[in-house]
């Protein structure tokens, strides 16, 4: 039963490929290069997709700015206008600035 499990010596043993490298200390000067390598191939892979994910990423910003906007409305208990006049006149009945109201909120929690 004992002989089934592998020695512990074969498990932190490096690959035969490796053993090289490593003698000739440049491990991680090889690692260095790989992973330049692999970044490189990564980045010309998604250059000719610039210009979509650029679109993508601001209608993700926009998106998220909307999602924030809705949820500070619904943590301040805002509500939108009940009709628009040709007048340009508001009425502040029972208006609150926001930050006052969430500081409120924080305190009453308490």
């Amino acid at each position: 039963m004992m002989s089934q499990l592998p020695d512990k010596l074969s498990i932190l043993s490096l690959p035969t490929s490796l053993k090289p490298i490593m003698r000739s200390g440049n491990l991680i000067y090889a690692e260095r290069r790989e992973i330049i390598h692999i970044l490189i191939a990564f980045a010309d892979m998604l250059r000719p997709e610039a210009e979509d994910l650029i679109h993508a990423y601001s209608f993700l910003g926009n998106v998220d700015f909307i999602r924030a906007k809705a949820s500070l409305a619904i943590k301040i208990n805002a509500i939108l206008p009940s009709r628009l006049s040709e007048k340009p006149c508001i009425h502040w009945n029972e208006a609150v600035h926001p930050s006052y109201s969430l500081l409120t909120s924080v305190r009453r929690k308490r």
